[in-house]
């Protein structure tokens, strides 16, 4: 029943076919060999920059959705405190307070401090856009 219901399609499918797919394939069947791969070089070049457009969207909406790292190496290092495998095996929760050892390699860095740099969308719905305008976001 699941391969079933995989492969079943519906009547609104079918009704698509039927009116778009069918005459396509009704022209195309009067067209010579090479208007044939003309068309279908057409079709391809046009699918090709519809996969363009939707992942330039995608892109753009990535990078004002998603925070942006530190430029501070040493930031980085402290966003991925406690997440080793050995400490992800053993099950720990971050608790946010410094080992004994405190972080060795961090210099005068405050750990405490590191926070990511909020995302593009973030800054422009906190109405904290660059100059004072909550409409700008870089």
């Amino acid at each position: 029943e699941t391969v079933l219901s995989l492969v079943e399609l519906s009547g609104w499918t079918w009704l698509v076919t039927v009116l778009v797919l069918a005459p396509f394939c009704y022209f195309l069947a009067g067209l010579s060999f090479l208007s044939v791969e003309a068309v279908q070089c057409a079709g391809a070049w046009l699918l090709f920059g519809i996969a363009v457009a939707i992942t330039w969207l995608l892109e753009e909406d990535t990078f004002h959705l998603t925070p942006r790292v530190p430029e501070d190496a040493r930031d980085i290092l402290v966003l991925f405190k406690g997440t080793s495998d050995f400490m992800l095996r053993k099950g720990s929760v971050q608790t946010g307070k410094r080992g004994s050892l405190g972080c060795p390699g961090l210099g005068d860095h405050d750990p405490e401090n590191t926070r990511l740099i909020p995302a593009p969308v973030q800054v422009c719905e906190l109405g904290k856009g660059i100059g004072g305008n909550p409409l700008t976001t870089t």
